[in-house]
């Protein structure tokens, strides 16, 4: 996990002071008894436990502790990870200042531990872009699956 870092995460800061106003407005109802809530401690503290610390911190990854040791990266195993979050849409303009889908699709291959690939063609143009990444995963242990077709001969 990463802590929230003042100077940045301005998004996931906003987000997270926008749940705890609704959840802060919904303790002064229950206070005030607005909108049939009871005035009930029980219910105002179980609420109130539901606000987020300012010092949240951002799960990044999660690890099968059956499957794998979890283990301290040093300082060189840094995972890069990608700029685009999972979590939100993200546009592919191809503009110089934005990242490339290549570059976003690089790093989530090398920060994942099973890829599931589930595409109409395999060309050689396109696999030879993310080669080196996908023989890097799989040696590191990472499961691949891809599914595919042959329609029309495209696929390789």
């Amino acid at each position: 996990m990463n802590t929230i870092r003042e100077d940045g995460d301005s998004v996931v800061r906003d987000r997270v002071n926008l749940c705890n106003g609704i959840l802060q407005y919904i303790v002064e109802c229950i206070q005030k008894g607005s909108f049939s809530f009871k005035k009930d401690q029980e219910t105002l503290k179980r609420v109130e436990s539901f606000l987020i610390n300012q010092d949240a911190q951002l799960l990044l990854a999660l690890v099968d502790k059956k499957a794998n040791k979890p283990k301290a990266l040093t300082a060189t195993e840094k995972i890069v990870r990608p700029e685009t979050s999972i979590a939100e849409n993200a546009l592919f303009t191809g503009a110089v200042h934005e990242p490339s889908m290549i570059s976003e699709l690089k790093k989530e291959i090398l920060s994942s531990d099973r890829i599931d690939f589930l595409v109409s063609f395999i060309k050689w143009s396109g696999l030879r872009l993310i080669i080196n990444e996908l023989t890097q995963f799989t040696m590191g242990g990472g499961k691949l699956r891809v599914i595919t077709t042959s329609y029309l001969g495209a696929t390789y």
